[in-house]
């Protein structure tokens, strides 16, 4: 994972990390299926704000950022979203206390994302899965 290749460069500075270093975010571009995808594997489904009709819209967008706490020195991540241009002007709300585990905090600790990651990682590397799938044809 990104987030924690950056926070590991971050508590010990190393040749490795010089590209990711001053790597102050990092962007995918994904279609609204995509989006979905996300939400359901946080769980967000049901949520009045990111999805009040059932859907996500068209232009939406996910930030996930990753923070470090002063008091404890640990890491945190935080997930906001932009539903889509509207009347109301172009609004970011903050949905990390959406997700079950984060209890209602606008930061979670950063190990809340990575178990949820790990239970949707495919047990495989990709190039292995896709030799898995293409053995198969549609009937």
């Amino acid at each position: 994972m990104r987030m924690d290749l950056k926070w590991d460069c971050f508590k010990s500075p190393h040749p490795r990390c010089k590209w990711i270093d001053g790597l102050k975010y990092f962007v995918y571009s994904a279609h609204d299926v995509n989006v979905f995808a996300f939400f359901s594997i946080l769980r967000l489904l049901h949520s009045k704000v990111v999805m009040p009709d059932g859907y996500v819209p068209y232009a939406a967008a996910i930030f996930v950022e990753l923070w470090k706490n002063n008091t404890d020195g640990e890491p945190y991540f935080r997930l906001a979203y932009h539903r889509e241009p509207d009347n109301a002007g172009d609004t970011i709300y903050t949905i990390t206390q959406e997700i079950g585990p984060c209890e209602g905090k606008e930061f979670c600790k950063l190990d809340v994302y990575r178990d949820i990651a790990a239970k949707v990682k495919p047990d495989l590397e990709m190039a292995k899965v896709s030799k898995a799938k293409a053995k198969f044809v549609r009937a």
